[in-house]
């Protein structure tokens, strides 16, 4: 599965465009257009959209390596919360968890990343420390860690890592502390991405 999954985005990673005259340029896809083009990340898709963050992961000269959850990842996660998937795409935890999974002006392939490596995320005051593992590269936050499961994909400028886990950053409760009641999004503080 998790193969399927790599070769899927790969493969939607780059669109062929027309140069005008007659030949076909390949163009790398933004993040936006990457997670968009692969099914188990339309869960992502639908949180970008909610909070505006497509538009800004949608801008093909964006710098960053985000971490993209799965869906699967976004249910455990409803699961902790004791949330529905409508309720979290409508919380005030929701933009604020999507910017903690982005790592602002630097590409980071797997290969670049050292063990207890701390990332400045674009959650202002919150990182992210990277572990290399026998089985893999784990992405540690205060409450959660994520496996990355798909490493590597190039989207434009940017490079996106698919974790298994979301990340929840620190002022949010988890693993059976009282989550934080459902609130609409107008209620959040503005981010560092929008």
């Amino acid at each position: 599965m998790a193969k399927a999954i790599f070769l899927l985005v790969a493969a939607l990673a780059i669109t062929a465009v027309s140069a005008g005259n007659g030949r076909t340029l390949l163009q790398q896809k933004t993040v936006t257009q990457t997670a968009q083009a692969t099914p188990a990340l339309s869960t992502l898709v639908a949180a970008l959209t909610k909070t505006g963050l497509a538009d800004v992961l949608n801008d093909p000269n964006l710098v960053a390596t985000v971490f993209a959850p799965t869906n699967d990842a976004f249910v455990a996660l409803e699961k902790s919360l004791g949330y529905t998937q409508e309720q979290l795409l409508n919380s005030a935890i929701l933009k604020p968890t999507l910017l903690y999974h982005v790592v602002p002006k630097v590409a980071a392939q797997s290969s670049s990343l050292t063990d207890n490596q701390v990332l400045a995320t674009d959650l202002p005051g919150q990182s992210l420390t990277v572990y290399l593992k026998p089985s893999g590269v784990v992405i540690s936050g205060v409450q959660t860690a994520a496996n990355v499961t798909q490493a590597n994909i190039v989207a434009s400028k940017a490079i996106v890592h698919v974790v298994d886990t979301v990340l929840l950053p620190a002022q949010y409760a988890l693993n059976g502390a009282p989550a934080p009641a459902p609130a609409m999004m107008g209620a959040m503080a503005p981010s560092a991405m929008g």
